[in-house]
């Protein structure tokens, strides 16, 4: 377990506080979700990385899929956290 401090200024602290995001399960899941959103941009850009101009566009099932199979990986590490680390 590691323990942290962060300062903020008062407002936002207070409005967080009451907010309840200081708690550590809401910082842990803060933090969780954002560790999620940012691998899932990277992946998406490796994507994108991989068209070559001359393809054009990515087709419409082609994007609907691989946005699904991000939404199905974010929810298979939402109930196995452990599951989805790289």
């Amino acid at each position: 377990m590691t323990t942290i401090r962060i300062d903020l200024p008062e407002p936002i602290a207070r409005t967080a506080k009451e907010a309840g995001l200081l708690e550590p399960k809401a910082l842990e899941a803060l933090i969780g979700d954002e560790l999620i959103r940012r691998r899932a941009m990277g992946d998406l850009l490796r994507i994108a990385g991989r068209v070559s101009p001359g393809e054009g566009p990515l087709g419409e099932e082609n994007v609907r899929v691989t946005i699904q199979g991000e939404i199905d990986r974010y929810r298979a590490e939402k109930r196995n956290p452990r599951a989805g680390r790289r």
